[in-house]
């Protein structure tokens, strides 16, 4: 009965969120709502390091390049259609709409960790890790949608401290 239930309870949960939009492209992560869209980079800032998928609202580009992770592809990346916030707050359907808050880069977003003397900045445009002892390590990990929310998990590690940051976008 219990493998019943969780089957059929994990298909309705499929169909309620087929049309909701959260995915990870090239370790960055990207959520949409229905009045707000966000890109999440390989360290856990906002604002990706590759273009939004098709059907987000990204404003165009950026000047200069952005940092990625090797792992994710090349040191530097060209800037074309990367994606920081964007709202549409008057409801107009994205025909207006405010944005981009953090691409090109100003204002900075992003985070920062220092200990013992030892710092990773984490934010858009560098999202680099600065110190030679200790590197951040982490990613996106997950995310999810459902038909009211769309959520993705980023989890880092630096010297001996974990991290974990979870981002929702109501619908």
């Amino acid at each position: 009965m219990k493998v019943t239930y969780f089957t059929f309870l994990s298909f309705i949960l499929l169909m309620t969120s087929a049309g909701a939009k959260a995915q990870l492209v090239s370790c960055n992560a990207f959520l949409q709502g229905n009045h707000a869209e966000i890109g999440i980079n390989w360290m856990g800032a906002y604002g990706s390091t590759v273009a939004a998928p098709t059907g987000y609202h990204p404003q165009g580009t950026t000047s200069g390049g952005l940092y990625n992770s090797i792992s994710c592809g090349s040191a530097y990346t060209s800037p074309s259609n990367f994606l920081g916030f964007v709202a549409d707050p008057n409801l107009t359907g994205w025909t207006a709409y405010f944005g981009d808050y953090y691409m090109p880069g100003v204002p900075q977003e992003g985070w920062a960790l220092e200990i013992k003397g030892h710092r990773v900045l984490a934010y858009t445009p560098t999202a680099q890790s600065t110190d030679s002892i200790f590197q951040l390590t982490g990613g996106n990990i997950s995310y999810s949608a459902t038909a009211t929310s769309q959520t993705s998990t980023w989890e880092g590690v630096f010297d001996s401290v974990q991290v974990t940051q979870v981002t929702t976008i109501d619908t």
